[in-house]
């Protein structure tokens, strides 16, 4: 009997392997600049057909999602989501360090 890990039908490589999947965790202690922010998306992605990838390197990012905040509305928190060309953003609440710690959950 031919072993499992010998029989080419069960080798997988990863998805990160196979496609040349790659990530990264972005932080920064600064807040963001809302109008530049904004000009970043605007020119930089595309819907995927629209996308040329060898002129554009940041277009190839496929997938990000967290939460940041912007330099006009420190006290807030923003998060993120993108998939392709497809963004949301929606609010998410006041920073714990800006919330009165009376209203604190248990």
């Amino acid at each position: 009997i031919q072993a499992l890990s010998t029989n080419s039908r069960f080798d997988h490589r990863s998805e990160a392997d196979e496609y040349g999947i790659s990530s990264f965790i972005y932080r920064a202690r600064r807040p963001f600049h809302p109008a530049r922010l904004l000009s970043f998306i605007n020119n930089s992605f595309q819907s995927i057909d629209q996308c040329d990838t060898s002129k554009i390197g940041h277009s190839k990012i496929i997938r990000s999602k967290g939460f940041f905040w912007l330099a006009n509305k420190p006290d807030e928190m923003v998060i993120w989501s993108q998939a392709g060309g497809l963004f949301q953003f929606s609010y998410g609440g006041l920073w714990w360090i800006d919330t009165d710690k009376d209203t604190w959950p248990n």
